[in-house]
């Protein structure tokens, strides 16, 4: 593996910037890999199309960067660090995130997809530079390739390991890391990038990704819709109807990350709808929750996702009552002071004259 990657970057200087962000097992796992990987490219069994598209095919090199840029700037920028080092690429500062995506589309362009990583001793004439011989595509390609696939499962594991596991809450939310795909792309899984990124540039190939895991390249991360769900309330009533803010108060109020397990996302169909409204009751209830308004009318998961607007704030009063004022009062205090006025109570009704 060291020879192989010898044109690509030093093995020892990976696995200490790997080391940063994974532990050493899944440092091992990346490079094992990475091992598989290296080894079908440089036996040619694993090979872009000729002349290196990525590189001299303009629409495959833009679609490429494009789909490098669903990652977050900022592991991004790790992933970037892994592979090509360079302490200043962790340095985000205070830049525009215009200006971010410019200098991060620039270094995908230079580095990763250009044409300078290709090695010296292809060069035709060394006095003349930008003259190589006639294989020098195919060296570029098989180095732009590692490059990709290694910066893919570097961010793969990276995230997979500081990634908040669903059972505890909701990853970015509740703890863990950052997303590592941004919200608006349309990316949200480490497969997607190397489906989206390569299957016109590679040589006859099939089913990609299928073909990766035979030999032992596998991706598992894939984006959960909750970390990118927008919790703010715009309009009350609409914002609730889906169930799952519904769903995220309950899980704040009782401090159970186990209704997070059973949502939904994204509730697209009234009937995801419906069971994320039926599962925020059923837990609401257990809470001993009056489940019904002053009236004595059942609130049902139908009234939520409907937009009942009087049965769901009678809901959201019962919910406050009984689930969210509790942890508001100090119970220590709270019975003193009922202590105190009992006690206050039984002075007057013996010694009323003293009151006079």
């Amino acid at each position: 593996l060291r020879e192989s990657l010898r044109e690509v970057c030093s093995l020892e200087d990976v696995k200490q910037r790997m080391g940063k962000y994974m532990s050493t097992e899944a440092c091992e796992e990346v490079l094992v890999m990475m091992c598989q990987i290296c080894k079908n490219i440089d036996e040619r069994r694993l090979k872009m199309r000729a002349n290196c598209p990525i590189v001299t095919d303009l629409r495959l090199k833009e679609n490429a960067t494009r789909v490098f840029l669903c990652y977050n700037p900022e592991w991004l920028r790790i992933g970037l660090h892994m592979v090509l080092g360079g302490d200043c690429l962790l340095q985000s500062g205070s830049w525009k995130r215009e200006k971010e995506v410019s200098f991060l589309k620039l270094l995908l362009e230079k580095q990763l997809f250009g044409q300078n990583v290709a090695p010296t001793t292809f060069a035709h004439n060394k006095v003349v530079e930008g003259l190589h011989r006639t294989d020098y595509t195919e060296a570029l390609g098989d180095i732009i390739l590692k490059r990709m696939f290694l910066l893919v499962a570097a961010l793969d594991r990276a995230k997979m390991e500081r990634a908040l596991p669903l059972k505890f809450g909701i990853d970015s939310l509740d703890g863990g890391s950052p997303p590592l795909f941004c919200h608006r792309a349309n990316i949200k899984s480490s497969q997607q990038i190397i489906h989206q990124s390569l299957a016109e540039a590679m040589h006859g190939e099939g089913d990609l990704l299928m073909h990766l895991s035979t030999m032992g390249y596998k991706l598992n991360y894939q984006q959960p819709a909750l970390s990118e769900y927008d919790f703010t309330i715009g309009n009350l009533f609409e914002d609730l109807h889906d169930g799952i803010i519904l769903c995220r108060v309950v899980q704040l109020l009782l401090s159970d990350a186990s209704i997070i397990l059973k949502v939904i996302a994204p509730s697209d169909t009234h009937k995801k709808k419906l069971h994320n409204c039926t599962t925020a009751i059923q837990y609401i209830k257990q809470a001993g929750v009056p489940i019904s308004d002053a009236d004595g009318v059942t609130i049902s998961a139908e009234d939520i996702a409907n937009g009942d607007k009087e049965l769901i704030l009678s809901l959201l009063w019962n919910m406050f009552i009984h689930m969210q004022l509790p942890l508001l009062v100090n119970k220590t205090s709270l019975a003193r002071e009922l202590s105190r006025l009992n006690a206050s109570a039984v002075v007057s009704f013996l010694y009323p004259e003293d009151q006079i």
